[in-house]
């Protein structure tokens, strides 16, 4: 592969560039000339900013290969150069340039802008208004269940980076924040995104106080997933499994006080829908874990056990088995007031005695 050099003048750069965006140049002389011009800015040959000036000049071609690939370098570079110290007025001048063709519906450029404000946000510290006009831009123009898993990827790991360093912005958009998060996260398949979309919903949870006036629409989403099952691919490099899934689905599912109640009630009705003893027993082991997790809110408690009561005597009758034994322990030692008796029948009927025993 060949590298660019760099002349005394420190020109070259500006072929590299050139080279990059091209139409008609192949991935290998692209990945060679964004490593060269990662090399020129390091060494300070170029500047991100000298890059922005030869990329700007393509960014309203109609060509929208050439228009894609301005945008997507001033992105790479942003990704890849982490450290960088960027004026302020650069980043928000990127961002607004990133902004421009998801605003304008540009789809052929929508990804490569995408890339360029996930970078933004994730390597870079930019202004809270800046951040915020990139969420209600994204959220109001991008349909972020029709992009693909990498695009989907980009808003997922922006929106979590949000949380991380601009929680304040979270806050102030309010409704806003939490139906740009269920667009986010609101059918996704891919693994890889649902570990980010998981931690994306329990960050929110402690940060839009409006978080629990969508508890039942989060709760419809994410108990669609339970019980996770699937295959993992050999020689996945994310090695990512069901039950490491599964364990982060659980803090969603726990994340708030209205989704425990939506979810139980979701959760025992779906469990009979499993013959298998196993799978059933994995509902319990869920159920009982959401209410010992809300013990100290006994009206929730209390409201919340009836499903979970009735699930355990239905199982109990079933017979008795070493989940079960578990389950009604740990659900008794909330010693939720009111329902205490309808637990301990429960315990009665799977020992074989009876109701008056």
């Amino acid at each position: 592969m060949a590298m660019f050099g760099f002349g005394a003048l420190g020109e070259d750069w500006k072929q590299c560039a050139e080279t990059y965006v091209s139409p008609v140049a192949e991935d290998e002389a692209r990945v060679s000339a964004l490593n060269s011009l990662l090399i020129a800015v390091r060494r300070d040959k170029a500047s991100i900013g000298d890059v922005r000036e030869v990329a700007s000049e393509h960014l309203h071609t109609t060509d929208d290969v050439v228009r894609s690939r301005a945008v997507r370098l001033l992105g790479e570079l942003l990704l890849r150069l982490p450290g960088l110290s960027l004026a302020s007025e650069l980043l928000h001048s990127l961002a607004h340039e990133f902004l421009e063709p998801i605003a304008c519906q540009d789809t052929p450029v929508l990804s490569d802008a995408l890339l360029g404000l996930s970078a933004l946000i994730r390597a870079h510290p930019v202004e809270e208004e800046t951040v915020e006009l990139i969420c209600t831009t994204v959220s109001t123009h991008v349909m972020i269940s029709s992009l693909l898993q990498e695009s989907r990827m980009h808003v997922q790991t922006m929106l979590v980076e949000v949380c991380k360093k601009y929680s304040g912005v979270a806050t102030k958009l309010g409704k806003r924040w939490m139906s740009a998060v269920v667009e986010a996260v609101d059918g996704e398949k891919d693994p890889r995104n649902l570990l980010v979309c998981f931690d994306l919903v329990v960050r929110s949870s402690d940060m839009a106080k409006e978080f629990d006036e969508f508890a039942e629409e989060i709760a419809d989403i994410f108990v669609s997933y339970f019980p996770i099952t699937f295959k993992v691919k050999k020689n996945d490099p994310d090695a990512i499994t069901p039950s490491m899934l599964e364990a982060e689905l659980l803090k969603v599912l726990m994340c708030s006080s209205g989704v425990v109640k939506h979810s139980m009630t979701l959760l025992s009705g779906k469990a009979r829908e499993y013959p298998e003893e196993e799978l059933r027993g994995r509902f319990l082991q869920v159920m009982s874990a959401m209410i010992v997790s809300r013990a100290y809110d006994q009206p929730l408690v209390e409201e919340c056990a009836p499903p979970l009561c009735a699930f355990i005597r239905e199982e109990a009758l079933e017979g008795e088995s070493d989940v079960l034994r578990r389950v009604r322990v740990a659900v008794l030692d909330t010693r939720p007031p009111g329902w205490e008796c309808e637990v301990a029948a429960a315990v009665v009927y799977g020992s074989g005695g009876g109701e008056g025993e």
